[in-house]
């Protein structure tokens, strides 16, 4: 099947240059008859979580009037699979937009349950999910115990949007009404970084490669340790949120393990109520990789990551960074 380039990993102009590839994408996809909304199985039905290319072509635009960017993103589920999905980005916040297919939400059968259900594995906590499935204008509400139950447990909030809305969006002539009707549906509006902060850019593809190469390295070498407890000493080193969550996410496959810290520290930022409140994740990640018995130039590597995208920001602490590299 041809799935939609993975532009998450480099610089993007604006969130139009993005929505044009995924766009482009999905539409070979299509034209060549493989269109996943094809699938009837609830199961198999989540293995594609995208939105349509024409409800992202009028969002990005809309998105950008309150300074977020539309872009793609993935998930790795448990075994390993990725899921592509949109995500509307300001800094420190974020929601995302993903397509469920009605055979999904339309009846609570158990392998519809099961499907919903195992969508908890693919957001981090204190995410925002607004979902959107073509031609279903209700879910059935034996649904609402597992909204419930993962707002308790993750601080994950769900919101479901009837088709109707979408419909008389895109229908939409005006551009004040159509923006009205954007802000009324996704209760949206500008959001600044918090003061201390700055929006990240962008990971690039050589940087992405050089983390999850640094990550990999190190977990294979971890004096004394095993990679599954290498792993976890970062996530304690990093203070994220929670950290015994983690400890029976790890494998013995070392490459996994770096590809999913990577993943849920760059889609992450730390909730409200910590010391880091509003700051990526990932920025705090690559401290304390950097901190550990690694070689000189990969610590390198990781300080010009660090500074070059804004991740960290404490003055002071991007200060020492910069001197002990210099050393």
């Amino acid at each position: 099947m041809v799935t939609p380039a993975d532009i998450t990993t480099r610089p993007l102009a604006s969130s139009i240059e993005a929505t044009a590839s995924f766009i482009n994408a999905t539409l070979t996809s299509v034209v060549q008859g493989q269109n996943p909304d094809e699938k009837k199985d609830p199961l198999a039905a989540i293995e594609k979580l995208e939105i349509d290319p024409d409800v992202v072509i009028e969002l990005a635009p809309l998105f950008e009037r309150v300074e977020f960017k539309l872009v793609p993103d993935e998930f790795l589920d448990k075994v390993g699979d990725k899921h592509k999905v949109m995500v509307a980005k300001n800094g420190g916040s974020s929601l995302y937009i993903i397509s469920l297919n009605k055979c999904v939400l339309e009846v609570c059968t158990k392998p519809a349950r099961a499907a919903f259900c195992s969508l908890t594995y693919f957001f981090g906590e204190n995410s925002r999910i607004h979902i959107i499935s073509r031609d279903l204008e209700a879910f059935d509400s034996d649904f609402n115990p597992y909204m419930e139950d993962w707002k308790e447990t993750k601080n994950v909030e769900v919101f479901f949007i009837p088709w109707s809305w979408i419909a008389r969006l895109l229908a939409e002539n005006d551009g004040d009404k159509k923006f009205k009707k954007f802000e009324n549906i996704f209760k949206v509006k500008a959001a600044k970084t918090r003061t201390g902060t700055e929006p990240p850019t962008v990971i690039t593809d050589n940087e992405r490669e050089q983390i999850l190469k640094i990550l990999s390295d190190y977990a294979g070498h971890a004096f004394t340790l095993k990679p599954q407890d290498a792993m976890q000493k970062l996530v304690l080193a990093a203070d994220f949120p929670d950290p015994k969550k983690f400890e029976a996410t790890w494998k013995e496959d070392i490459e996994w393990n770096s590809l999913y810290l990577f993943n849920y520290a760059k889609g992450a930022s730390f909730p409200s109520n910590h010391s880091r409140s509003g700051q990526s994740t990932l920025g705090w990640l690559l401290k304390a990789l950097h901190d550990q018995a690694i070689d000189e130039n990969s610590k390198k590597a990781l300080v010009d990551i660090i500074v070059v995208n804004k991740l960290i920001a404490d003055p002071d602490v991007i200060a020492k960074l910069k001197e002990k590299t210099s050393d």
